[in-house]
C-alpha cells in the first residue's frame, strides 16, 4: 500500500506513526509486527494502538465461556471466525451452526455495522469450538485455534523484529472488547520486550 501511495501521489515517505482504534488498533499492532519482514524501508517512529483486540485467544474464550455474553461480543466473534473462514478457505460451518452461518454470511453482505447474536452459545457456536474455548491456549480444534492464536499479538508466530514504541489504551467501559483481558494482553506484551506505556 505505501509504494501504491507513494507512487500515485507523489509523496516520499518518511517516519510514520501507526496507529489506530478497535480493529484499527489490531491493524496497527499488526503493522507493527510485520513491517520489518514485508516493509523494513518503513521508518515507524511511535504507534496507539487504541482499544485493540490484541488476545484473540482470551478475548473468544472471555466470549464463549461467559455465562451470558454481550450479543455484540457473540456478534464480532461470529464476524472474526467469518473473516477468518474467508480468507483461509476454511468452511464457516466447521465453527458456526449451519443456520447461523448462512445468517452471519448474508449479514456480512448487507451491513456495514455490528452484528448481534442472541440466543445460548450451543445455538450459534459449535460444539468443538466451545469444548476449545475451555482448553488452555484455545485447545486443539483446527483450523480455527490456529486462526485465533495467528491473530493474536501475543501468540502469533510471526517473530517480532521491532522496536517500535506504542501507546496502548483501553475503555473502561468497552462493551465490545474486554478491557480485563487486553490489560492481561498488555503486560503479557511488555513481557516480550514491547516498548509500551498503558
Amino acid at each position: 500500500p505505501k509504494l501504491i501511495v507513494s507512487a500515485s501521489c507523489g509523496i516520499e515517505p518518511g517516519r510514520v506513526v501507526v496507529f489506530g482504534p478497535s480493529q484499527g488498533g489490531h491493524a496497527a499492532a499488526f503493522t507493527v509486527r510485520y513491517a520489518p519482514h514485508y516493509a523494513p524501508e518503513l521508518d515507524i517512529a511511535a504507534a496507539v494502538y487504541e482499544i485493540p483486540p490484541t488476545d484473540f485467544v482470551a478475548q473468544s474464550q472471555a466470549v464463549l465461556q461467559a455465562g451470558n455474553p454481550s450479543t455484540t461480543q457473540v456478534g464480532n466473534t461470529a464476524i472474526f471466525l467469518r473473516a477468518a473462514s474467508d480468507w483461509y478457505e476454511a468452511d464457516l460451518e466447521d465453527a458456526l451452526m449451519p443456520g447461523v452461518a448462512a445468517d452471519v454470511e448474508d449479514y456480512v453482505r448487507e451491513n456495514c455495522e455490528l452484528a448481534s447474536l442472541s440466543g445460548d452459545l450451543e445455538q450459534i457456536f459449535q460444539p468443538g469450538l466451545l469444548e476449545a474455548a475451555l482448553e488452555e491456549d484455545f485447545g486443539t480444534y483446527d483450523p480455527f485455534t490456529c486462526f485465533v492464536r495467528e491473530n493474536s499479538v501475543v501468540d502469533t508466530s510471526v517473530p517480532r523484529l521491532d522496536d517500535v514504541p506504542a501507546l496502548f489504551v483501553t475503555a473502561e467501559n468497552d462493551t465490545l472488547v474486554n478491557t480485563e483481558v487486553e490489560r492481561a494482553s498488555f503486560l503479557k506484551l511488555c513481557e516480550q520486550g514491547m516498548r509500551m506505556v498503558y
